[in-house]
C-alpha cells in the first residue's frame, strides 16, 4: 500500500520553492539594479506588482491537485491555503494599483481616455482577480451552483492573469533582462499548467473509463453506486481517500464531482455511498449498471494508514460514515487486532447506513465495537440517545487511552467542531486528532 515520504523534508522543500517563484521576478529587478533612483512610492508599487503576479500563476499550481504534492500536504490544506493567497494576491494587487495610479493626478484620466492601455489592462486583471475571490468566498451565500461557480472561477481566473501582459508593456517599468527571463518562465508555466488542467488530465481519463456495475439504496435518501474498471486494475488507494468522478451518461449531468471511496483497497471495484443533498446528487440514483464515468485517481490524507498503529476511536455522523467504512473494511480484510471503537450519530433508525455490516463486523472482528446514537429516536429505540459529545466520548477515550488513541472524525461540520472540541478537552493531544474539511 502507498506510503507518505517518512520525513518532513519534502514539505519544506515545497514550501521554499513556492516562496523562491513568488519572489524571482522581485529578486530578478533588485539583483540588477532595476529599482536604485526610483521614487519610494513607484519602487514600492512596482515590487507590489511583481510578487502579486507569480502569486496568480502559483493559484494554477495549487488548483492542479497534483497528486505527489497532495499526498504530502492533503487537499483541504492546500484548498485553505489556494484561498488564502487569493487574498494576499488581491490585497498586493490593489496596493499596487493604488499607488501607480497616485503618481500622477491625471494618471487615471489619462488611462481611461487616452492611449495607455496596458495600464487599462492592470485594472481589468485587478477587477478579475477581486470578482474571483468575491464569489468564491461568497458562493454559498449567493446560493451559485456548484458547477456554474467552476466554470465561472474558470473564466475569471484567465482575466487575472492579464497581469502578466500589463507589466511588460508599460515598458520603462521592465527594465532588467533578468526580469524578462523570469517573467517568461511564469508564462510559461501557466501555459503548460493550462494545458495540464484541459487538455492533458481528461485525454488520461478518458483512457481509463470505467462503467457502473450496480447501485443500491442504502437508507431513504443514500444510495451505493458500484464501478468496476473497464482497462485494467483500478490504482492503488489508502482506506479513507475520495476521487473526482465525471458522469458520461445523459441521465446524470456530466459534470466532475468529488466522492468519498467506500470500499476497501484490496476491493477490485470502487464503490461511492452518496447521500442526496443537492443539484447534482439529487441524480445519483439515475445511474444505472452499464452507464460510463471517468474517475480519476484518489485523493486525500484521511487515513489510518498514514500514523501509528494506535488503538482507533472513529466518529462518524450520517454519511460521514463513507471514508470512515473503507478504513473498518480494509481493518476487516487484513484482520486488524487492535482495539477499534466507532460512534455513529444519526438522525433517526432508519437514517443509519451499512447497519447490518457494521454489526457483523462486531461480531466477528477481534476487538471492534459500535455505539449508534440518535438525535431523533423513537419511543421504543432502546441505544444511546442525543449527540456526540463529550459525556459519549469520554470513557471511550478512556478505554483506549487518551494519549495513545488516533481519533478520525467524519460528519457535518456543526459536529466536527463539537467532537475535535470534546476530544481535546478530555485530553487527546491534537495531534492525535484527524479530520478533513473542505468544500470544493
Amino acid at each position: 500500500m502507498l506510503r507518505p515520504p517518512a520525513t518532513t523534508l519534502p514539505r519544506a522543500v515545497l514550501l521554499t520553492a513556492y516562496v523562491l517563484v513568488a519572489a524571482a521576478p522581485l529578486l530578478a529587478v533588485l539583483l540588477s539594479g532595476g529599482m536604485s533612483g526610483i521614487e519610494p512610492r513607484t519602487a514600492v508599487g512596482n515590487a507590489l506588482g511583481l510578487v502579486a503576479a507569480p502569486l496568480l500563476a502559483l493559484q494554477l499550481v495549487l488548483s492542479l491537485r497534483f497528486p505527489p504534492i497532495e499526498r504530502i500536504f492533503g487537499l483541504d490544506r492546500m484548498l485553505r491555503f489556494h484561498r488564502v493567497m487569493a487574498c494576499v494576491a488581491l490585497g498586493l494587487l490593489g496596493l499596487h494599483g493604488a499607488l501607480k495610479l497616485s503618481e500622477s493626478g491625471g494618471y487615471i484620466v489619462q488611462t481611461l481616455f487616452g492611449d495607455s492601455w496596458p495600464v487599462l489592462l492592470g485594472i481589468a486583471a485587478a477587477a478579475a482577480a477581486a470578482l474571483q475571490v468575491s464569489v468564491a468566498l461568497g458562493r454559498r451565500r449567493l446560493r451559485l451552483a456548484y458547477e456554474r461557480w467552476l466554470g465561472l472561477h474558470g473564466l475569471v481566473a484567465g482575466g487575472a492573469l492579464l497581469a502578466f501582459a500589463h507589466a511588460p508593456l508599460l515598458g520603462q517599468d521592465f527594465p532588467a533582462p533578468a526580469l524578462r527571463v523570469v517573467w517568461g518562465g511564469l508564462v510559461l508555466l501557466v501555459l503548460v499548467i493550462g494545458m495540464q488542467k484541459k487538455i492533458v488530465a481528461p485525454l488520461q481519463a478518458r483512457r481509463s473509463p470505467w462503467r457502473v456495475k450496480a447501485v443500491a439504496q442504502e437508507t431513504p435518501d443514500v444510495w451505493t453506486v458500484r464501478l468496476e474498471p473497464m482497462v485494467g486494475p483500478r490504482r492503488p488507494q489508502w482506506p479513507g481517500q475520495f476521487c473526482l468522478i465525471r458522469p458520461l451518461t445523459g441521465r446524470v449531468p456530466k459534470e466532475r464531482h468529488p466522492f468519498t471511496m467506500s470500499c476497501a483497497p484490496g476491493d477490485p471495484d470502487l464503490t461511492i455511498t452518496v447521500k442526496r443533498v443537492g443539484d447534482f446528487t439529487a441524480h445519483i440514483r439515475d445511474f444505472q449498471p452499464g452507464d460510463e464515468a471517468l474517475v480519476e485517481q484518489p485523493l486525500g490524507r484521511f487515513s489510518y494508514v498514514l500514523h501509528d498503529d494506535a488503538p482507533l476511536l472513529l466518529v462518524a455522523g450520517g454519511v460521514g460514515i463513507t471514508p470512515l467504512m473503507s478504513m473498518l473494511r480494509h481493518l476487516r480484510d487484513t484482520q486488524d487486532a487492535r482495539p477499534i471503537r466507532l460512534i455513529y450519530g444519526s438522525k433517526t433508525e432508519a437514517d443509519i447506513i451499512f447497519r447490518d455490516e457494521l454489526d457483523d463486523m462486531a461480531r466477528r472482528m477481534a476487538d471492534f465495537g459500535v455505539t449508534h446514537i440518535l438525535s431523533v429516536a423513537a419511543p421504543e429505540w432502546t441505544g444511546a440517545r442525543g449527540h456526540v459529545d463529550r459525556g459519549v466520548l469520554a470513557p471511550v477515550v478512556e478505554e483506549l487511552g487518551r494519549e495513545r488513541v488516533g481519533c478520525y472524525v467524519c460528519g457535518p461540520p456543526p459536529m466536527m467542531d463539537l467532537v475535535v472540541r470534546s476530544l481535546r478537552r478530555i485530553g487527546v493531544p491534537g495531534k492525535h486528532v484527524y479530520s478533513e474539511r473542505f468544500m470544493l
